[in-house]
């Protein structure tokens, strides 16, 4: 999640977004078959299932 993160902030930093990260997460990972997900550790991960 941390990568992410650190995509949305360069992508804001350079004005190619305005949108929340939330927003951004959606759009970019989320509606192409990502899904959110926590490890044992209660750790968010963006995963893709094959």
């Amino acid at each position: 999640m941390a990568d992410v993160r650190a995509g949305y902030d360069v992508a804001v930093k350079r004005g190619q977004t305005s949108e929340s990260f939330e927003d951004y997460l959606d759009r970019v990972y989320l509606s192409q078959g990502f899904e959110l997900e926590k490890n044992r550790l209660g750790i968010e991960a963006v995963v893709k299932r094959d």
